[in-house]
């Protein structure tokens, strides 16, 4: 997986995205996991991805995911 990367200092490179592959099949290749696991990434809020360490990130992760379902 490939990171955004420009010559400006931009939202995309401060939020940590990541850059979603071209597909070829527009049904068979938007389902692949690359392709899936990118948009889910950078669609997470920028302090789970800003997390030190992975149990933090798992933490802030399950809170993420979890939130809509408690309130």
């Amino acid at each position: 997986m490939e990171t955004k990367t420009e010559g400006l200092c931009t939202r995309s490179t401060t939020r940590k995205d990541l850059l979603v592959p071209k597909t070829l099949r527009t049904y068979c290749g938007d389902h692949a996991f690359s392709a899936t696991t990118t948009v889910l990434w950078n669609n997470l809020p920028k302090h789970v991805k800003d997390a030190n360490s992975v149990d933090i990130f798992y933490t802030r992760l399950k809170t993420q995911l979890f939130r809509p379902t408690c309130e």
